[in-house]
């Protein structure tokens, strides 16, 4: 729809509308769009809403961009300011009615309603509140996962440190374990490289102990009880058996 197809039907309408740009560009009004903004629609044409509005220009672009990309009304509330006064409340529909192309932006259609009651005023504010408790709970989100993502670099730091820990609890065990067996290894080798020593030793003894028994067949009574103490028959025949 062009501006002037626009401007023939909704001249004769009563109801205040604008065509404007995605951007907020005034590209047409009626007469009762004009008469709300107290401007000529000479005046208005070419300028931007977020001039003639008291809310916020972020706002008005938002608004002008969510109806550009639904294919229903979509409702909002703006407050035309004036160089006196209060300034006026309006309840707003939108409708996209040619969508953004390469060549051109999207345009949207804009029907004003002028509201001058406590319930409208009422409704706007509720509406600002919801707006203000969406921001604090897309920020409550925001927050929660920067959180969460702390949290998860803080537990792999702590996992890698526990790891670290039981790495060198290993560690310190091994060399524990293999001091001990150092330690048990030396006597057992010492003792063992002796063995045969200590077998010749005894050898040589018994040796000695037979020559005596073939020389003095008869010994003491006090050499005779050592023996039968030592039971020396039975440590000859342990001597031969290893």
């Amino acid at each position: 729809m062009t501006p002037d197809q626009f401007l023939t039907f909704a001249q004769v309408l009563p109801e205040p509308m604008l065509l404007v740009t995605i951007a907020g560009e005034i590209l047409a009004v009626n007469q009762a769009a004009a008469k709300l903004f107290g401007k000529t629609s000479k005046a208005l044409v070419g300028q931007f809403l977020s001039e003639f509005f008291t809310d916020s220009p972020e706002k008005v672009i938002n608004y002008l961009r969510v109806c550009a990309q639904s294919r229903q009304l979509i409702l909002g509330a703006f407050t035309i300011h004036q160089a006196e006064g209060e300034g006026i409340a309006c309840r707003s529909q939108g409708a996209v009615i040619q969508p953004r192309s390469p060549e051109n932006p999207a345009i949207n259609l804009l029907r004003l309603e002028k509201r001058t009651s406590n319930e409208f005023v009422v409704l706007n504010q509720k509406i600002h509140a919801l707006s203000k408790e969406i921001q604090q709970r897309q920020r409550i989100q925001v927050e929660l996962a920067e959180s969460n993502e702390t949290l998860r670099h803080t537990l792999i730091k702590l996992q890698n440190a526990l790891e670290a820990v039981q790495r060198e609890k290993m560690s310190g065990l091994g060399q524990l374990v293999a001091g001990i067996a150092h330690e048990i290894n030396n006597p057992i080798s010492f003792i063992h490289g002796n063995l045969i020593h200590a077998g010749e030793y005894c050898d040589d003894l018994l040796k000695l102990i037979h020559l005596y028994q073939q020389e003095y067949p008869h010994p003491s009574q006090e050499i005779q009880d050592e023996i039968a103490t030592l039971d020396l028959e039975f440590l000859q025949l342990v001597k031969e058996q290893v």
